[in-house]
């Protein structure tokens, strides 16, 4: 039987793993029992959903961002402008 040390780094995906199935887990990682087909494809279909709704948040990080930069831009103009005016009518 080929275990896997006890020092090894969990990653992301086998805590998930663990927490979804305890008996999974420990089939596929430590018995090195292979996953059913169908737990292979349900699994695959999950990756996607995850790389879709990652891919999802970082445009819509990304969308915040610019309008929060083009919000920041405006009212430095506006305070420039009202600056200028202020500074004419005093001339």
């Amino acid at each position: 039987m080929d275990r896997k040390p006890l020092a090894e780094d969990v990653n992301a995906s086998e805590a998930g793993s663990y927490a979804f199935c305890a008996k999974a887990w420990h089939l596929e990682h430590i018995s090195g029992a292979l996953p059913s087909k169908i737990a292979t494809e349900l699994r695959a279909c999950g990756t996607a959903a995850h790389i879709a709704q990652g891919t999802q948040t970082r445009r819509f990080h990304r969308i915040t961002q610019l309008t929060s930069c083009g919000m920041i831009v405006l009212c430095a103009i506006s305070v420039a402008l009202l600056a200028l005016r202020i500074f004419m009518a005093l001339r």
